[in-house]
């Protein structure tokens, strides 16, 4: 993967430089966003379309029936954080606010398939009864979980879950 730096404009026209990583994979190109609006891009598929809209895999929301406000787009408010932790992963992070408790990992990894992974980790400060957290998928068209991208090889976007006290 290479650093691209991307600019988004925000509500208020003022510029923000976001970090991005772009990869490639036979004749896929796709970016790996970080920031708020944070996620997975496939830009550039074997037939020349793009695969996916920006922030496909992005931790879209939060919602408790415990909280008093029920639910929480962290992408508003919450500090993000984004590394490249090796070759070919990103680690996005969130950071709690206010009544949100919660610390989100965001882990990107680029593995042989060509498969996408992405693992969420929550670390829970306060307690949340009926926590509950949206991913995005924004592809194209309704699909499965599977982006073809020549006639015998295909990127499969695929979520882990961890479990509190693994890896």
């Amino acid at each position: 993967m290479s650093c691209v730096d991307v600019a988004r404009k925000e509500r208020h026209h003022n510029m923000t430089l976001v970090p991005s990583w772009q990869f490639t994979s036979d004749e896929v190109i796709g970016y790996i966003a970080g920031g708020g609006e944070h996620g997975v891009q496939i830009a550039t598929t074997a037939d020349g379309k793009p695969g996916t809209r920006s922030k496909c895999m992005n931790l879209e929301h939060y919602y408790s029936r415990s909280c008093k406000d029920g639910f929480f787009v962290p992408r508003y408010k919450a500090k993000t954080h984004a590394e490249n932790i090796s070759e070919d992963a990103v680690r996005v992070q969130v950071e709690p606010y206010e009544n949100w408790r919660i610390h989100a990992t965001i882990d990107f990894r680029i593995t042989p398939g060509p498969i996408i992974e992405v693992r969420y980790e929550f670390l829970f400060q306060a307690a949340f009864g009926g926590f509950e957290a949206f991913i995005s998928n924004y592809f194209h068209a309704p699909v499965e979980p599977f982006l073809h991208v020549m006639t015998r090889r295909s990127i499969m976007l695929r979520s882990c879950r961890t479990l509190p006290g693994q890896g």
